[in-house]
């Protein structure tokens, strides 16, 4: 998504006021929503099928994909959840 805004930047103007879409896979959608919102654009997204004996390894990856996206929030989500746990220990 960064690269796209760059040639849409480069070839459009002002990437303000444009209808932008992105194609892809139907398990990759979200993410692309995600990516475009976190490069500071709307997009949507345009879908196509996916077969159904693929769908289990393509969710793990998607799912892998955006634990490491945001891996500094759910760090400090399981820090806070740690440290509450071992706080109540010490209350009881």
């Amino acid at each position: 998504m960064q690269f796209s805004r760059k040639v849409i930047e480069k070839h459009g103007g002002s990437i303000e006021n444009k209808n932008i879409a992105f194609a892809t896979t139907n398990y990759h959608i979200f993410r692309g929503y995600i990516l475009s919102k976190k490069n500071g654009f709307d997009a949507k997204g345009i879908s196509a099928k996916t077969k159904f004996y693929f769908y289990p390894n393509a969710f793990l990856r998607e799912f892998i994909g955006l634990l490491v996206d945001q891996k500094w929030k759910h760090i400090i989500f399981m820090f806070i959840v740690i440290l509450f746990f071992v706080g109540l220990k010490f209350w009881i």
